[in-house]
């Protein structure tokens, strides 16, 4: 099935660069580091900007909290990481293993005080356990007899 949307996605993000590329010098767009240009040049106000940064980050952060635990109980449950099979919660029941190990993770990242230095770990952490779901599903495709 074709998404009706497909069209609309790739010019947004385009057209957006062109015209904050073309509304201003290079040397200017090489200078504005924080992003000072795109949130004068976006909206009047700059603290209505700030305010969605800040809102789209807490999102994110929510989301993450509550994906990852139960990722990580997927995995436990699919044995994928025979490890983590104790992340696994009984059938019906929440991961709450799973939510302590990554609440505890999280609270030692932001106590470490330096979210940059964790930043590269947390990717590297999500894209192995999204690449291991997908072997697990290639995996359980190839047994059932299945293509992909």
């Amino acid at each position: 099935m074709v998404d009706p949307y497909t069209g609309f996605r790739t010019p947004i993000p385009r057209n957006k660069v062109l015209f904050t590329g073309g509304s201003c010098t290079r040397d200017t767009l090489i200078a504005d580091a924080g992003g000072e240009l795109v949130t004068t040049l976006a909206w009047p106000f700059q603290e209505v900007v700030w305010v969605g940064m800040l809102m789209s980050t807490l999102g994110a952060g929510l989301q993450s909290l509550a994906g990852a635990p139960r990722l990580l109980a997927a995995i436990g449950r699919e044995g994928l990481i025979p490890e983590f099979r104790a992340f696994a919660p009984a059938e019906g029941e929440e991961p709450r293993l799973a939510v302590a190990f990554c609440a505890t993770l999280s609270l030692g990242a932001v106590m470490l005080g330096d979210l940059n230095a964790v930043a590269p770990f947390i990717t590297m952490w999500f894209l192995t356990c999204y690449g291991e779901m997908g072997e697990g599903k290639q995996k359980t495709k190839a047994n059932a007899g299945l293509s992909s």
